[in-house]
């Protein structure tokens, strides 16, 4: 983690530039979600007819999963891909290049929309299930005992993604750099990083690492999103966009907009914090499980022998 702030501190302009226009892109799809799909959820053309409010449920959810969703992750995996690149060579002790790691983050997304998409399907798949079953638990008759039945399978379900969603992260955590450094394909990525994060009898596992890491974020998105809304609503910002904006079209927008502000803003520097500290922990448990280290010194050594005589 002090690693990683250091890392922050000599890389944070140079992301936080490259990053805007795809956190921008995640977290408007994000407000798409929770401020469209999911109110729409809530409300009915009939509320007497449980077909059609399973067809209404699905048509949302489809568009979910097949407008807002992919986009999000659009964003996301571009800025993963980036700040990989850009921690890896600072890792590695080369210059930070962002011209070249934002041209090879872009050449990336597909992998890495399969890579974290996979990793959202392993995460989220019980609770997805656990959804439709309360859904199918619905279109029963009253009378019938399945809906009982289907009910408590959804439960269980229920819990379960409660439980195996945190233990798939800590485990899917270097999907995306070993992905981006290694080259991997998508599942060889997901065991290896499996493989990675364990520990052995002399290595502890990295798993701590990856609850300390959470709590750190979910620390910076509290203050920094309590901290800037604090800020503007001390500036005044929302009379001032509402006097500006005071009979126009926009005005509603706007001011929409501005209280997503301190969301945004949070998102924006969290977010490669994640990616940052998961590229750092890649090369620690390489270092600590196979000996990255002393493989990149034989290598320097095995260089400087070509061309020089020395001695050990």
């Amino acid at each position: 983690m002090d690693m990683a702030v250091g890392a922050y501190q000599q890389l944070g302009p140079t992301i936080l530039k490259y990053t805007v226009v795809p956190t921008l892109i995640s977290f408007a799809a994000m407000a798409f979600i929770t401020g469209y799909v999911i109110p729409s959820m809530g409300v009915t053309k009939d509320a007497s007819n449980v077909r059609v409010q399973a067809g209404e449920f699905l048509s949302l959810l489809a568009l979910a999963l097949f407008v807002g969703v992919p986009l999000f992750l659009m964003g996301l995996s571009y800025i993963s891909a980036f700040v990989t690149g850009m921690v890896s060579d600072y890792m590695v002790g080369a210059v930070p290049d962002p011209n070249a790691n934002a041209q090879r983050a872009r050449q990336m997304i597909p992998k890495m929309l399969a890579i974290t998409g996979w990793e959202i399907l392993w995460a989220l798949g019980p609770l997805i299930v656990s959804g439709l079953l309360f859904l199918a638990s619905a279109m029963f008759g009253s009378n019938d005992d399945a809906p009982f039945a289907v009910a408590s399978v959804a439960a269980v379900a229920f819990f379960v993604g409660i439980i195996t969603f945190p233990i798939v992260v800590c485990r899917q955590i270097l999907a995306v750099p070993v992905g981006f450094i290694e080259g991997s394909k998508v599942l060889k990525c997901s065991k290896r990083s499996v493989m990675l994060m364990r520990g052995s009898v002399h290595h502890t596992s990295g798993y701590a690492t990856v609850v300390s890491l959470a709590l750190t974020c979910f620390t910076l998105i509290a203050f920094l999103w309590i901290g800037i809304s604090a800020g503007l609503e001390m500036l005044g910002t929302a009379p001032w966009l509402e006097s500006l904006t005071a009979g126009n079209m926009a005005h509603d927008l706007l001011e929409q907009a501005s209280e997503f502000i301190p969301l945004f803003l949070t998102l924006w520097f969290v977010l490669p914090v994640w990616s940052a500290t998961a590229t750092i922990l890649y090369y620690e448990r390489r270092t600590r499980l196979e000996g990255l280290d002393i493989e990149s010194l034989a290598q320097d050594v095995y260089r400087h022998a070509k061309t020089n005589r020395f001695e050990l």
